[in-house]
C-alpha cells in the first residue's frame, strides 16, 4: 500500500514533511559489517543502540530541521542499497532498541517531535517485517493527537500481521487490537477509521507477509466487524463523510481465507453488514445529487460485487445473478429499477437456509 490517502491528511492538517533519501548522519556511523552480520555481539549491539539514542537526541530538539533529519535517518535506516542488504538480526536488534527508545520518549514531547517519532515507528516496522515495534505503536495509537494517532494505527499494519501469525499468543485480548478499537474510539474520524480498516485487513494479499492461521482471521474478522457496525449505526443519522471508507472493510470480510475461516453465524453477520450498507447506499443515493449521489451508487456496486462474490461462495446462481444485475446501476438509473434490483438481491439471499434471517429495512 502507498501512502497517498494518510500524506493527504498531513497536507490537509498542514504537516507536511519531506523524506530523505540518505541513511542519516547518526545511523551512517553503523559499519556495513554489523548491518549484515548474521548474528550480533554485545559490541555491535552497543553501536546499533548509541546511533539510535544520538538520533533520538537529535530528534526531541528544538530544532525543526534536526528533527526531520533524525526522522528521516531512522526512517531508512533498515533499507537496502543495491547490494548492501540488512541482515534479518540487524533489522530485529534495530527494531527491538528502537522500540524501546520511543516507549522512552517523555509523553509530554512536543507534538512535532511525537509526530516525527511516530512517523518513525510506522516507516521502521514496514522495513522490519516483525512484531519488534508493537509496544511503541501502541504508545502511539493512545496519543491525545489525532495525527500521531493516526501514524501509530498505521504502524500497526505491518505489525498485526506478525502477531496475527503467531497463534500460540494471539487471542482477542491482544493489546494492539484493543489499541486500535480505543484509537477509533477516541478519534472517531475518517483517516483513523480508514487506517484501522487497512490496518486490520492484515495485509492478506502481500505474498511477503506470513499468513495467519484460521483461529487469527476469525478474532480479527469479528473486530473489524464490531467496527463496521458502528460506522453504519451512523446512516441512522443520515448522510456521513467518505462512505467508501467501509468498502475496506467489506472487502476483508469476504476476502477468500477470512470467509473460509468462519462458520455461519459469522457469514450471516458479514452479509447482514453488507445488506445494511447497500441499503443505506440506495436510500442516500435516491435523496442525493451529482457527486454525492455518485458516490453512494459506486458503494451499491460495490455492494452488490461482495454479494456476487458471497454467492460464489455458497454456489448459488441466483444470487450471483440477482447480485451482478445490481451491481451494472449507472448514475442515470431510476430509483424505482435500483429499489427492484435490490429487492431481487435481498429474496434471493432469504431463499437460502444460510442467510434466511438476515434483516431488511423493510423488516426492522
Amino acid at each position: 500500500m502507498t501512502r497517498h490517502r494518510s500524506g493527504l491528511w498531513l497536507v490537509i492538517l498542514g504537516l507536511v514533511f519531506f523524506c530523505s533519501s540518505v541513511w542519516g548522519q547518526g545511523v551512517a556511523q553503523i559499519p556495513v559489517d554489523v548491518r549484515t552480520a548474521v548474528s550480533l555481539n554485545s559490541t555491535q549491539q552497543k553501536l546499533i543502540a548509541d546511533a539510535i539514542t544520538a538520533e533520538m537526541t537529535k530528534m526531541q530538539s528544538d530544532d525543526p530541521a534536526a528533527q526531520q533529519s533524525a526522522r528521516d535517518a531512522l526512517s531508512e535506516a533498515l533499507r537496502d542499497r543495491g547490494e548492501l542488504k540488512c541482515s534479518p538480526a540487524f533489522s530485529r536488534q534495530f527494531a527491538l532498541v528502537l522500540n524501546q527508545a520511543m516507549l522512552d520518549l517523555p509523553a509530554d514531547a512536543q507534538l512535532r517531535v511525537r509526530l516525527n517519532a511516530a512517523i518513525a515507528t510506522d516507516r521502521v516496522a514496514e522495513l522490519a517485517k516483525s512484531s519488534m515495534l508493537s509496544r511503541a505503536a501502541r504508545k502511539f495509537m493512545a496519543d491525545e493527537s489525532m495525527p500521531v494517532a493516526l501514524w501509530g494505527v498505521k504502524s500497526a499494519r505491518w505489525i498485526l500481521p506478525y502477531e496475527a501469525a503467531a497463534s500460540a499468543l494471539f487471542s482477542a485480548n491482544n493489546d494492539l487490537l484493543v489499541a486500535i478499537t480505543r484509537a477509533v474510539a477516541q478519534h472517531d474520524t475518517e483517516p483513523v477509521i480508514d487506517e484501522a480498516y487497512n490496518t486490520l485487513g492484515l495485509l492478506l494479499n502481500d505474498p511477503s507477509v506470513p499468513k495467519p492461521p484460521a483461529e487469527s482471521l476469525r478474532i480479527v474478522a469479528a473486530v473489524m466487524q464490531n467496527l463496521l457496525q458502528q460506522r453504519i449505526a451512523l446512516y441512522a443519522n443520515g448522510p456521513i463523510a467518505q462512505p467508501l471508507t467501509e468498502v475496506r472493510a467489506v472487502n476483508f470480510l469476504a476476502h477468500p481465507d477470512v470467509y473460509r475461516a468462519e462458520d455461519q453465524a459469522a457469514h450471516l453477520q458479514t452479509v447482514q453488514l453488507t445488506v445494511q450498507l447497500l441499503e443505506a447506499a440506495i436510500k442516500n443515493a435516491a435523496a442525493a445529487t451529482g457527486d454525492d449521489r455518485a458516490v453512494y451508487l459506486q458503494l451499491t456496486r460495490d455492494m452488490a460485487n461482495v454479494i456476487t462474490v458471497i454467492g460464489g461462495y455458497e454456489k448459488n446462481p441466483p444470487i450471483q445473478t440477482a447480485a451482478r444485475a445490481l451491481a451494472q446501476v449507472q448514475n442515470n438509473t431510476t430509483a424505482p429499477e435500483i429499489d427492484a434490483a435490490k429487492d431481487a438481491v435481498l429474496k434471493a439471499l432469504k431463499a437460502i437456509p444460510a442467510f434466511k434471517d438476515v434483516q431488511t429495512a423493510a423488516a426492522s
